[in-house]
Formats: structure tokens, C-alpha cells, sequence
């Protein structure tokens, strides 16, 4: 049988599409006006956009190779390890060792030398465990990718990750709706999206959000989805526990009572199905683990189209719509 290598793109995708920069969250005020950027600093800020930019050509390599078909899972793994995975990021770090920060951003230089450090090693494990043929330590390894990245983006200031190519996960750069409440209702979300996606993404095929239809549950043997549900499944769900007690000690607005409720209804629902879910891991289940897939991906897209457009503000770095028709989740 030949398999669409598409099944693989979050595993080489997701730790940069889900783990984006996510910016400082010391802080959970509104946004105070920072001063101007100097020329200097603007120069700076451009040369390490360019230098994150030095791994585009193994991505480019591995995004050929996810249009093709293999027949096999070892068989992509084997043409990925051709590609330069475990690799891709080496360049980045080069690049950054050679920028001389202004005098405002060498903390924030520390902090990405350091995490594009970790992401290095990071992703040395992956190369490795695509050449070992060993398909559930590479989809972790890309899980641990994404979650160095985002640990390392949440420790920017705010300008330094606006200043990366990608940064969806930044504090914004406006006030938010909601006042104190907003803010910190934002604050736990992108949290939820740094901390939760990309655990749950290593359950299926995620490039274009939690819960997507396509799943990876068919490649794995049981003694596999044994060891992957057995490697996330504490995590995910103290993740999910965390941010789900986090927005329960939040006080809303009596405008924002009905979104906040609808939101608490969410994190039930999602914890109820993946907690069934990783139970599931009998080779009999594989229905019911589809089902409970598609019934959190119904929660996650049914929570999506009932937030109110203030409250869409907050919670839509998580529960965010589409950017284009190929990214299309909810119908």
C-alpha cells in the first residue's frame, strides 16, 4: 500500500506552525506603549528574521517530499533522513552565534541562542530516530521540537518575538477586550497553545490545528500506541487540567459570563474524550479512537463558532480560525 507522505506533515511542520513564538507572559497587563526601535535595533531585529530563515531550504526539501507517495512509514523516514532531518536547524544557530545584539535585545539574544541550542539537540534526536527506522520516537522527537520552541518564544520580550517570522503566539500588541480579566484569559490560552498542541498534535495529522480529521493512528502497531499514548498521555491531560483550573479562578465580566461558560464546557468535554481516548489502545478500538478524535474535533470546532467576537479576541490564538482554504478544520 502506498502511503500518502501528507500523514507525515506535522511531524516536520508542527514544531513551527504550533510551537510560535508566543512572547513575554510575566506580565498579564495590557500592553504598555514600548519606546521607538531604534535604526540599530530594527537592523538587528532584521538579521535574526534572516537567520531563522537559513533552515528554508531543508523545509523546502521536506515539503517535496510530503507531496510524494512511499510504501512505507520506513520509507519517508529513510527519504526525510536524505532530506537533512535532524539538521535543519543547524544553520539557524550558526547565524545567531554571528549577530551582535543593540544594547536592548542582548537578553533577548541570550534567550534565543539558548533555545535554538536546545531546538539543535532537539532535533539531532529526530535525525536519529529516522535513521533508526523508529517512527514513534521521531513523531515525539518533533512533539519535544515544538515544545523547546515554544518554551523558548514565551521567554521573549514582546518586540523580539513580533520580530520573528513566526509569531502567533506573541502577546499582542493591543489592548485586549476584558480588561485585567481579558488579559489574563489570553495569557492562559496562549499557554494552553504553546503547552497542549503540540502534545496532542503527535495523535494525528495536525498541520492545521488540534484535532484535525486525518489521524496517524493506522501506521502505529499496538505495542507503538502503547508506547506514544504512554509517553503523552500524563502530560496532555495535567496540561489541559492546569489551563482548565487557570480560567476556572478567573472572575469575568458579566459581558463575558456566557463565553466563559461556554469555554469551561470545552475543557470538560475535551478531557472526557481524551481521557477515553488514551484507554483506547487495543487494536480492537481503532473505531472508537477515530470516533473520540472526531468528537473532540467537534468540541474544539462547535466552541470555535460560538465565542462571541470580544471573546474571539482572547481565545482565538488557540481556537483560531483558518488563514487559508487548504488550512480549513472546521467546515
Amino acid at each position: 500500500m502506498k502511503l500518502p507522505a501528507i500523514l507525515f506533515a506535522m511531524l516536520v511542520g508542527a514544531a513551527l506552525t504550533i510551537g510560535a513564538c508566543s512572547g513575554n507572559d510575566t506580565d498579564e497587563s495590557a500592553p504598555a506603549e514600548a519606546p521607538a526601535l531604534t535604526g540599530e535595533d530594527v537592523s538587528y531585529l532584521s538579521d535574526v528574521e534572516q537567520a531563522f530563515t537559513r533552515s528554508d531550504a531543508n523545509f523546502d526539501k521536506f515539503n517535496d517530499l510530503l507531496a510524494q507517495s512511499f510504501a512505507s512509514p520506513e520509507a519517508i523516514l529513510s527519504a526525510l533522513v536524505e532530506a537533512g532531518a535532524g539538521t535543519s536547524f543547524d544553520p539557524v544557530l550558526e547565524a545567531l552565534n554571528e549577530i551582535e545584539p543593540t544594547e536592548k535585545f542582548v537578553e533577548d539574544h541570550r534567550l534565543l541562542v539558548e533555545g535554538v541550542e536546545s531546538m539543535v539537540e532537539a532535533d539531532q534526536a529526530i535525525g536519529a530516530a529516522a535513521a533508526n527506522d523508529d517512527i514513534v520516537g521521531f513523531v515525539l522527537g518533533n512533539m519535544n521540537l515544538g515544545l523547546r520552541q515554544a518554551a523558548m518564544q514565551l521567554k521573549l520580550s514582546q518586540e523580539a518575538c513580533l520580530g520573528l517570522p513566526l509569531n502567533d503566539l506573541c502577546q499582542p500588541p493591543v489592548e485586549l477586550p476584558g480588561g485585567e480579566y481579558g488579559a489574563a484569559l489570553n495569557h492562559a490560552m496562549r499557554g494552553l497553545a504553546a503547552e497542549f498542541s503540540p502534545r496532542v498534535g503527535v495523535l494525528q495529522e495536525s498541520p492545521q490545528g488540534p484535532f484535525s480529521a486525518l489521524t496517524y493512528l493506522l501506521l502505529y502497531s499496538p505495542e507503538e500506541l502503547v508506547a506514544l499514548y504512554g509517553a503523552v498521555d500524563a502530560d496532555t491531560m495535567a496540561v489541559l487540567a492546569d489551563s482548565a483550573s487557570a480560567v476556572d479562578d478567573l472572575e469575568p465580566p458579566d459581558e463575558f459570563t456566557t463565553d466563559h461558560e461556554r469555554l469551561q464546557v470545552w475543557f470538560e468535554q475535551t478531557s472526557d474524550a481524551l481521557e477515553a481516548l488514551f484507554l483506547a489502545t487495543g487494536e480492537d478500538d481503532r473505531d472508537e479512537r477515530e470516533g473520540l478524535l472526531a468528537q473532540s474535533r467537534l468540541a474544539f470546532c462547535s466552541a470555535g463558532d460560538d465565542f462571541s467576537p470580544q471573546a474571539s479576541a482572547l481565545v482565538g490564538v488557540f481556537f483560531a480560525p483558518a488563514e487559508t482554504p487548504e488550512d480549513v478544520l472546521c467546515p
